[in-house]
């Protein structure tokens, strides 16, 4: 029923209008339905565009999403102007933090609409060379940060890995093999990262290359409802 709804514009409009707690349940149960595995990729192109549209309007995200018992270092790795790289700890594994960074309570809004976005996407693509998402962290600070949860991939972005390890001819070949398997799977699921460049791409320590960073990435459909 809520997917018949998602394809009919007068039933969409009005699924958009609902807020507070009904708005999180229909939240819930678009990610829920997104996350069958006998879902055909036409309908999951349209609950995606469906649940990227609420959340940006709700500035709400699926409570799936939502991790706890993460444990976050005493500094940021990296800082950058959007954002901070912590190093943490989640169940036993390091763990990368992506922290959102805020200098004004007026962009608190505006900021968590762009990484909860962020996240779905992040969440709805799945592939062996595309960073894996674990979810979603609250900071327990003035403004309730998320923090974006992913692996902790040891030895960096690909450049760091050239220049430090000298990969020969048929490892480079390799490496970019893998870069063009993920991208390849993104387009071929309507979503264009946007943001291609060697930092955004890190290598695993079995010398695979694998796609991160989807803050700028964004979904490619003229038929989907808007």
């Amino acid at each position: 029923i809520l997917l018949d709804a998602c394809k009919n514009r007068t039933s969409y409009q009005a699924l958009l209008s609902y807020e507070g707690e009904i708005a999180q349940k229909v939240l819930d149960l678009l990610q829920m339905l997104l996350d069958h595995p006998t879902l055909d990729s036409a309908s999951k192109t349209i609950l995606l565009a469906a649940l990227l549209r609420f959340c940006r309007k709700t500035s709400m995200y699926p409570q799936c999403l939502l991790l706890k018992d993460v444990e976050r270092g005493e500094c940021p790795v990296t800082d950058g102007s959007f954002g901070e790289i912590w190093k943490g700890r989640l169940r036993g594994r390091d763990v990368c933090l992506k922290v959102v960074k805020i200098r004004e309570r007026s962009r608190v809004d505006h900021l968590l609409k762009v990484f909860s976005k962020e996240a779905l996407i992040w969440r709805y693509v799945s592939h062996a060379n595309l960073l894996p998402f674990y979810g979603i962290y609250h900071l327990e600070d003035s403004y309730r940060r998320i923090c974006l949860v992913s692996p902790w991939i040891e030895n960096g972005n690909i450049c760091d890995y050239i220049e430090e390890h000298l990969p020969g001819g048929t490892e480079r070949l390799l490496l970019t093999s893998d870069i063009i398997e993920g991208v390849y799977y993104l387009h071929l699921n309507n979503i264009v990262h946007a943001d291609l460049k060697g930092v955004n791409i890190l290598v695993t320590s079995s010398g695979r290359a694998c796609v991160a960073d989807f803050g700028l990435a964004n979904m490619i459909d003229s038929d989907i409802l808007r």
